[in-house]
This record gives structure tokens, sequence and C-alpha cells, in this order.
């Protein structure tokens, strides 16, 4: 894989950084001809139509936008059900963090609650529905809302994946949601130790889910066991650098809805400094993991080779550090 790294001068407001951010510049590659993409869109808003406020258009016009960023996310994936799980992970992830930040904190831990049960017997077909322990109607439009998507998002992942990926992915799900659960009544207690903050967000940040389809596609558990450390190093600092980067992309909006879980102002908090410290503080992590990953990822294409699954995956994840960048810059999530 060809990149570079490059130093970027952001344009902060309303806070001021002097520190340059590290950045990973690589190149995207066309769409291959072999992914059916019209026919992913019209597959995949349907995923959205769960959602009773979303009108045809408006679920098609997600559904687009869902594949474009999976596209530039992971170009080296040309498997039109993975690209699908991808979408449909990408858009349910979204769609959960954005209900539950909504929601108190009872209704929250509820709605994910009631969302893993689904989820754990979806991993189960072939056994009886145990009772669900409350009833979703009983509550708020965004518990049922939360409801309706992962039981789209169940219909949507049918046939998609084999029994084993399909029960790793799920598994990887799980974990993201108790994240969102647990960054949820943090948010409520407004306090939470810096070490606390980065162990949630590199669940939240929802990469899990994607490592195991990559790993699935490229074949990972047939490379060598022995770069298994290498490429844990790689899969967490890439988390990290991405979760400062959607904090440090996102300061500006957090700051305005009075947001307080984002490391830069949860820094300042804590610390007693201004923001303009902690951001600085924040790019200088984000920095040192992207250093980090690009030393683990070197190590194992040293290690294997160019012809093992294991090469193509550590591509595919050092590659997202440079396009996620490039989509959250622009993404409606992260704009004030």
């Amino acid at each position: 894989m060809d990149f570079q790294l490059q130093h970027i001068y952001l344009p902060y407001e309303p806070v001021r950084c002097s520190e340059p951010l590290l950045l990973l510049q690589t190149q995207i590659h066309a769409v291959p001809e072999q992914l059916h993409l019209h026919r992913l869109t019209d597959t995949h808003h349907v995923f959205y139509l769960a959602d009773a406020a979303i009108t045809t258009s408006l679920a098609r016009k997600k559904a687009a936008k869902d594949i474009a960023a999976i596209r530039l996310a992971f170009p080296r994936v040309y498997d039109d059900k993975i690209v699908l799980a991808m979408a449909t992970w990408f858009a349910l992830l979204c769609t959960v963090d954005d209900a539950v930040e909504k929601l108190a904190v009872s209704a929250a831990e509820l709605a994910i609650a009631q969302s893993i049960a689904t989820l754990e017997k979806s991993m189960r077909p072939g056994k009886p529905r145990k009772p669900s322990f409350y009833d979703p109607s009983c509550f708020a439009d965004d518990i049922q809302r939360v409801s309706a998507v992962i039981k789209a998002f169940v219909s949507q992942m049918r046939g998609l994946l084999p029994e084993r990926a399909y029960i790793a992915f799920i598994a990887a799900i799980i974990n993201v949601l108790q994240g969102i659960s647990a960054e949820r009544v943090y948010r409520e207690l407004g306090d939470i130790d810096e070490q606390t903050y980065i162990n949630i967000r590199l669940r939240t940040v929802g990469l899990q889910p994607f490592f195991v389809l990559l790993s699935h596609t490229f074949r990972v558990a047939s490379c060598e066991a022995s770069a298994g450390s290498l490429l844990m190093v790689l899969e967490s600092s890439l988390a990290l650098a991405v979760g400062l980067q959607n904090d440090i992309l996102g300061l500006s909006k957090d700051l305005q809805l009075g947001e307080i879980c984002n490391f830069v102002i949860l820094d300042s908090q804590r610390s007693g400094h201004g923001f303009d410290s902690s951001l600085g503080k924040a790019v200088r992590m984000h920095n040192a993991a992207v250093e980090e990953a690009v030393d683990s990822w070197a190590k194992l294409t040293e290690h294997c080779g160019s012809s093992c699954g294991l090469s193509s995956y550590a591509d595919s994840i050092l590659g997202f550090a440079a396009t996620h960048f490039v989509w959250a810059s622009s993404a409606e999530r992260y704009a004030v």
C-alpha cells in the first residue's frame, strides 16, 4: 500500500491549537465494476424503513450515503455481501447512538439491554424465543425506534455471513452497545476519568465489528498466530486515533451542545487548563497513535509478506485512518 504521512494545521474554531494533526494520505481506488452499487442501495434502504418517520425517498438517500462511506472507508472490499453488512452496521451504530443520547439513563439501559437480547437470540436461531423482559411499546418513541432498528438489522443480515463470522460480528456489536450504555451513564453523572473515557471510546467508536468483517474477508484466521500481538496494537492504535479524530473534529459542535463526552472537554474540566491546552494534548495523543499504527503495520507487512491475507487486512485497517478523516471532515454528524 502506498501512503504518506503529512502534518496538517486545521482551522480550529473557537478553540485554537498550534499543534498540527498527523494524517495518512493514501490513494483511493475507483470502485470496481463487480460491485453492484445500485443493487446495494436498493437492498440497504429497507433498513431505514423500520423507522416510520423516514420516507422511501429519504431512506434511499441515506442508504446511498452509507454505501459511499463504506466504499471510501474500505476500497479493497469488493464483496457485495460484506459491503452491505458494513453499511448496515454503520447505519445501526449511528441510529442507536443518536437515539440513546435522547433517552434518560434508565430508558437507555433498557433499550440497549433489549437490543442485546435480540442480537443474542439471532445467534441461536434454533432455540425457542424467551419472552422479552419488557414491552418496548410501553416506553418512549426512541426506545421503540431502537428496538425496531435492531430487528431490521437482524433481518437485513440474514444470509450475508457464515455462522462463525456472524457470531463473531454480533459479539463485537454487543461490546459496542455495552460501551454506548456505559458512556450514557457517565454522561449523566458528569464525571469520568481520562483512562475510563479512553477505554469506553475504544468501544463506542464502533470499529471492532468492521475488523471482524475484514478478518473474514481476508481470511486472517489462516495466518500465523505469532502476528497476533502486532495486530492488536494496530487495531487499538487505529481505534484511538479515529476516536480522537471524532472528538477533535466534533469539538465545536460538542461545545455548542454542552456535551461532556469529548476528550478535549473532559481533559479541560479535570485538569483546569484551557481548551487550547487540552486540544493540543488530544492532537499529540492522536499523532502518537497514528505513528504506533504505522509502526505495527510495517512490522506486520515485513512479518507475513504481501501474499498473506493478514497483509491485506493490515493495509485496509491502516488505510481507514486516512479515509475516515476525509469522511469525518465533511460529515453532518460533526458539523456545527
